[in-house]
């Protein structure tokens, strides 16, 4: 039998939502909101969603590792990017054990 190559990673976007007031998010992740000037925000539409990476099949017997993603689109988009923030609600099972540094929660503008 010829040598096979990992099974490559399958990832999925879940759960995507409008979120009609962004204040009754978790503290937390209304915390990691961007800031932006009211001009801005007369428009803002706020997303939530999940995104969730296993690898294929299940010989690994890795669980998944799963994300929550907010996205902001203000009153300029598509001109100005979106702000993204992440936060884990599955790490890697390395991260999990306490064997690799967590990262924090990551905004990308």
């Amino acid at each position: 039998q010829p040598l096979m190559p990992p099974a490559p990673l399958v990832s999925a976007l879940t759960a995507w939502t409008e979120v009609a007031d962004p204040t009754e998010l978790p503290p937390a992740t209304v915390a990691a909101l961007a800031r932006a000037p009211a001009w801005r925000r007369v428009a803002e539409r706020v997303f939530t969603a999940t995104l969730e990476r296993t690898p294929a099949g299940t010989a690994s017997g890795a669980p998944p590792v799963r994300l929550s993603a907010t996205l902001q689109l203000f009153a300029d988009y598509p001109r100005a990017r979106p702000a993204v923030s992440l936060s884990w609600l599955s790490p890697p099972a390395r991260v999990a054990a306490g064997t690799t540094r967590a990262l924090p929660p990551v905004r990308v503008a």
